[in-house]
């Protein structure tokens, strides 16, 4: 069953627990009532809506907003209200309300958040959750060595604050919370949700999580010998291994709740793929789907729920459409019909392309790999269609892209520049590219220029080093210097935090050879 989370009447509560929701409803009812009755004189809008003359006066004559509202428009236009819990959003704001308890705050008057990473792979994941939320960011370097790189929204920080706050993220200084307790929601959620929230946890707060011997590891930092008996209630009730709370407000995870939690080995790169894709082998279903419909109701992924209910129903189109709120007659005759959801086809093709979780070793899984660095290094999904664009310079390249397509079980076409501008070369697939661009979003492509300046490598490179060579390579082959090959350039526009990243995936990846 869906659950939804973060209604407007929550969120508005942030900005005043008494009057921010009345405020909200007295706006809306002004305007729709200057609208319906534009001769009213002001002092009856006034009345009727139960707000003094000089406030409705600013409303309607001098275009004033209340902060309320304002906060209610972000959300929405973000996608931030009413989270659908089978979504890829859902799953990547749970992650991020865990990620405050583990690693971060809200501060405590304005609610903007801010999430630590120690290190390149746990940057990556945060990235890839960040880019499910809808929140652009920026990072800020620590002004002592020892401490952690500094996450923060770069656009509407307050309002993503306050939503994370209404999942029940805490306010404040965590550490001086003797009452700090996990979020009540995930007492309703599925294991799933409630296993990556403790991945996320044991991510940041775990110790020596790779060294050898029990290769257990303690969870540290914790407020108080409550939460910390919360802590390992959750591995507990998550994992096939234990939890034991320790002195100091520690809790010991067992190497068998570790390995669950990871899967396999290396526990760092493993549990942040995990964290970032919800799959050691992305991209999955839900990923590809909720890349559909992604502020509507209902979502991309629960539209395939819906329609997979309905095809396997006997039950009448009234009684669905009875059952399921977000399913209108209409829609269960339409698809009883033949008819499928948009995200439902992509699914089904995804799937005969053998897209959806490839195995990692598989030429589609390293095709797929090579087409992102493709994008990252020169090319371009576009925001709108989600169509990717791969600029060629040679005649080697071309090559190159073609044998990728071969592997993928698609063809290229390509569109030359006669017209002696400085566009390059380009090359589109010739059938499903707006789902290839999708996939490829999935596994951390940006969407358009504008976030290109904020996209890392994928975390997935520092588990598999068979990936990690395939984006290497293809880097190479795209944008090494024809004086001295063995030096690598990083475009400009990918910024500073990206070239990091990659020379340490470099260095990592060269050095374990």
């Amino acid at each position: 069953m869906v659950s939804r989370f973060v209604s407007e009447k929550e969120l508005a509560k942030t900005y005043d627990p008494e009057q921010g929701w009345e405020t909200v409803t007295q706006f809306r009812e002004a305007k729709q009532l200057r609208t319906e009755e534009p001769d009213i004189a002001r002092a009856e809008i006034a009345r009727r809506v139960g707000r003094k003359p000089s406030a409705v006066r600013g409303w309607l004559v001098e275009g004033k907003t209340p902060q309320v509202v304002k906060g209610l428009r972000v959300a929405r236009e973000r996608g931030w209200l009413n989270i659908e819990s089978t979504s890829e959003r859902f799953r990547a704001f749970n992650q991020l309300v865990a990620w405050v308890f583990a690693g971060g705050g809200l501060a405590n008057e304005v609610f903007v958040p801010v999430f630590s990473v120690d290190d390149h792979v746990t940057l990556a994941a945060l990235h890839q959750l960040l880019q499910w939320a809808n929140i652009p960011y920026q990072v800020r370097n620590p002004k002592e060595s020892h401490h952690a790189l500094e996450v923060k929204p770069r656009e509407d920080a307050s309002v993503c604050g306050r939503v994370l706050h209404v999942l029940g993220a805490p306010r404040g200084v965590k550490a001086q919370q003797e009452s700090l307790s996990l979020p009540s929601y995930l007492n309703a959620v599925s294991k799933e949700h409630q296993r990556d929230f403790a991945r996320v946890y044991v991510l940041n707060r775990a110790k020596d999580r790779d060294s050898s011997g029990t290769a257990g590891s303690y969870v540290h930092g914790l407020s108080s010998e409550q939460f910390a008996h919360e802590i390992q209630t959750l591995i507990n009730s998550t994992t096939s291994g234990k939890g034991t709370v320790g002195a100091e407000q520690r809790v010991w995870v067992s190497s068998q709740s570790m390995r669950d939690l990871a899967e396999t080995e290396p526990f760092q790169p493993a549990l942040a793929t995990k964290i970032a894709f919800g799959s050691l082998t992305p991209p999955t279903e839900r990923a590809l789907a909720s890349t559909y419909r992604r502020t509507q109701t209902p979502g991309g992924y629960r539209s395939v729920q819906l329609y997979t209910t309905v095809v396997e129903s006997d039950q009448s189109r009234a009684a669905l459409a009875d059952q399921y709120p977000d399913l209108s007659e209409a829609m269960v005759q339409s698809w009883r019909r033949g008819q499928k959801p948009y995200a439902q086809r992509a699914i089904t093709t995804a799937h005969d392309l053998g897209w959806i979780m490839p195995a990692p070793e598989s030429e589609i899984a390293s095709g797929l790999t090579a087409l992102l660095a493709w994008i990252m290094r020169r090319g371009s999904v576009r925001p709108d269609t989600h169509y990717p664009i791969f600029p060629i310079e040679s005649a080697a390249e071309q090559v190159v892209l073609e044998d990728i397509g071969d592997d993928l079980g698609i063809p290229f076409h390509v569109v030359r520049r006669e017209d002696n501008t400085k566009r390059s070369t380009e090359m589109r697939p010739a059938e499903h590219g707006a789902l290839l661009g999708r996939i490829l979003r999935t596994l951390g492509a940006p969407l358009g220029r504008r976030e290109a300046n904020s996209c890392l490598p994928p975390v997935y490179l520092y588990q598999y080093p068979s990936h990690a060579d395939q984006f290497i390579t293809t880097w190479q082959q795209l944008w090494t210097n024809n004086d001295e090959e063995s030096q690598i350039t990083v475009p400009t526009r990918l910024g500073d935090r990206f070239s990091e990243a990659f020379e340490q995936l470099m260095a990592k990846h060269l050095g374990s050879q």
